[in-house]
């Protein structure tokens, strides 16, 4: 729908453009609309990306219990330094200690009765019993022999098959004496049959399986530091009743800290893990190394309530380990572009117009707008790669009020 003025905005209007005219014709009769300007000139251009992340330890664990059963004894306080396989806390495991001492005296006992069922009877039958197995080992192997030489006189002929027949059965007569002179040396030297024996051996090993278990489940009942650190937090007290996966204390080392920031995506591509940056917390400022930029982006919302997409990255803590606290804030101001001794402007006299960058140039007490071609964007300049040289004058004070071809006067 068309809208019309009334009269009462008519005359404002008018007014308005009066009181504009006067002015401009004033500043026109006086020489021109006063302007500050800046000269373009060379320099540093730094980017800079800056956030706020956390100190974290790098090797930090919640220790957890893995039994169910009353706390016996807590070893540490919050603050307490430890050093890697310090006992920490231990479980009540009177009842386990009992199930693996009475594994044991079974153990023992089994062990003893083979060895009573293996221990030779007399020495003096196995040395008989030994003799007579070499005893027939000889007459065999004669024997063999002996039989070897007459199949080679059957096979010529010269000897009958009544004959051979003898020997044969000389051979075989003594490789029965042999196998019965070798059973009698191993019933006297194990007193036992392998039937047996290998029952009593079966009995050990299941044994000594089930001892290996118990044993196992008794360091389920030993808290131990997995590693050197400090107990930066301690959830249970001697007599507490834990269940497994319950958390009983965090160790942390501090010996290797770490800052986690959230970066936006957009800032992503900028950076590396060559990238400079420094941290700062405490009093101090920091240096630090991007040791890790997650692969994954996770939604978050600002403090405005504008939903982002955010990446992880860790940095490693290189310097002021000493004034570190787990959870305390730091600044990180990441520097990832430098350009120096590039012709530059400051950032808050260039203007955009679609894709297309601008200033204003003073020539001859004249305003004219001029493109550039603009490189990396700064903290505080631009890089000018084209449409200005070094010691152009560019008007500070940008307002709508200034347009190209009027003239102006600098302040």
């Amino acid at each position: 729908m068309k809208k019309y003025l009334t009269k009462k905005r008519i005359l404002i209007a008018g007014i308005v453009t009066v009181v504009l005219g006067a002015i401009g014709g004033f500043y026109y009769l006086s020489g021109g609309i006063p302007v500050t300007i800046v000269s373009a000139d060379r320099g540093k251009v730094e980017m800079i990306i800056e956030e706020t992340g956390t100190i974290d330890s790098r090797h930090r664990v919640m220790l957890k219990a893995s039994a169910a059963d009353t706390v016996q004894t807590v070893a540490v306080r919050t603050g307490d330094a430890v050093s890697k396989d310090d006992v920490l806390a231990e479980l009540d495991h009177k009842l386990l200690d009992s199930q693996i001492e009475g594994i044991e005296a079974q153990l023992k006992n089994v062990e003893l009765q083979l060895l009573e069922a293996l221990a030779p009877k007399d020495q003096a039958l196995i040395n008989q019993a030994q003799a007579a197995v070499q005893q027939a080992s000889i007459a065999y192997e004669q024997a063999k022999k002996d039989l070897a030489i007459q199949q080679e006189l059957l096979a010529g002929k010269y000897i009958s098959q009544a004959s051979y027949d003898v020997y044969d059965n000389q051979a075989k007569l003594t490789r029965q004496q042999l196998t019965i002179a070798q059973s009698q040396l191993q019933i006297t030297r194990k007193g036992i049959s392998e039937n047996v024996e290998g029952q009593f051996e079966a009995q050990i090993d299941q044994l000594e399986s089930q001892l290996n278990a118990l044993e196992a489940q008794l360091e389920d009942y030993v808290i131990v530091a997995p590693f050197d650190g400090v107990i930066t937090e301690k959830l249970i007290d001697e007599g507490a009743y834990v269940m497994p996966g319950e958390p009983i204390m965090e160790l942390s080392d501090f010996n290797e800290m770490k800052v986690i920031v959230d970066l936006l995506e957009d800032d992503l591509h900028w950076i590396s893990e060559e990238t400079p940056l420094t941290l700062t917390f405490g009093e101090g400022e920091y240096m630090g190394q991007i040791t890790q930029i997650h692969p994954k982006a996770k939604e978050t919302v600002s403090e405005l309530g504008i939903r982002q997409n955010r990446v992880e990255v860790e940095i490693l803590l290189m310097q002021g380990l000493e004034n570190a606290i787990i959870g305390q804030e730091a600044d990180v101001t990441f520097v990832p572009a430098v350009r120096d001794e590039v012709l530059r402007v400051p950032i808050d006299v260039v203007y955009q117009f679609g894709d297309q960058h601008f200033v204003m140039l003073v020539e001859n007490s004249t305003l004219i707008e001029k493109a550039v071609t603009v490189g990396l964007e700064g903290e505080d300049y631009y890089e000018i790669l084209d449409g200005l040289q070094e010691g152009d004058s560019v008007v500070k004070n940008l307002s709508n009020d200034l347009e190209a071809g009027m003239k102006v006067t600098v302040e």
